[in-house]
């Protein structure tokens, strides 16, 4: 560590927290089933609806008074929120088919 002292650990005794353990069976009970499908739907809609929203500021100027033209200040957050957008709905999708 960092530190000249371990602020969870006693100089002569154990852990502070013994119970604190990695288990690898609470993460399979967890993110399994239907929980995971939901979370990668909700991860499809959410970026569906800020590749809309940065779609709309680029082409109209509406949401956030961007504008489709070069001196913009918001043309180049527009255009990587679009690929970022893009990005995670391809990667929910893929996480979306490998669950199902």
């Amino acid at each position: 560590m960092f530190f000249l002292t371990n602020p969870l650990r006693l100089h002569s005794g154990p852990l502070q927290f013994p119970n604190l353990k990695f288990h690898r069976a609470f993460f399979h009970v967890c993110l399994t089933g239907p929980t995971m499908k939901w979370l990668c739907l909700g991860t499809i809609g959410v970026a569906g609806l800020a590749l809309l929203l940065c779609a709309l500021d680029l082409i109209t100027g509406v949401p956030f008074g961007g504008g489709f033209s070069t001196d913009g200040p918001y043309t180049l957050a527009d255009i990587g929120g679009i690929l970022a957008a893009g990005i995670t709905m391809y990667l929910g999708f893929n996480a979306y088919k490998d669950v199902k």
